[in-house]
């Protein structure tokens, strides 16, 4: 019995000090706050397109792109360990400056062909860096 409850013990002190580990390794990050932001944005400008509000496109579009700009400064959890000019460093900087010119494209165009094509390549820029950039903090 003494044996079965110590186990029980040491388990539960291994899947809390796990838990703790997963939380700080995962944790909220300058350049996942931007993320937020950045997606958040993305969806209040969708909304104000949809409603034909284009002072709150533009500024919408505007706090991304000052996010963007700000979130290249950051590095993703995923590439930490690499080398500051290592290539997927490079590759993320890349992304991030193709970002900025989506988001550049966003702020000058106003007719709703163009602001819908902006939106889709924004979207689809968004899914392909998720997947090159972000880390899967569910493994």
């Amino acid at each position: 019995m003494l044996k079965t409850k110590m186990l029980l013990i040491l388990c539960l002190s291994i899947f809390s000090n796990l838990a703790f580990a997963h939380s700080e390794h995962c944790g909220d990050t300058k350049l996942s706050e931007q993320m937020d932001t950045l997606k958040t944005e993305l969806r209040a400008y969708s909304n104000a397109f949809k409603d034909g509000d284009k002072t709150a496109m533009l500024a919408h579009a505007q706090i991304m792109l000052d996010t963007a700009v700000l979130s290249k400064q950051e590095t993703p959890l995923k590439l930490k360990q690499e080398p500051s000019n290592s290539v997927t460093i490079q590759d993320y900087q890349t992304g991030i400056d193709e970002l900025t010119s989506l988001l550049d494209q966003l702020l000058l165009v106003d007719d709703q062909a163009s602001v819908k094509q902006a939106l889709a390549q924004l979207k689809k820029h968004s899914k392909q860096s998720h997947k090159a950039f972000r880390l899967d903090c569910d493994d």
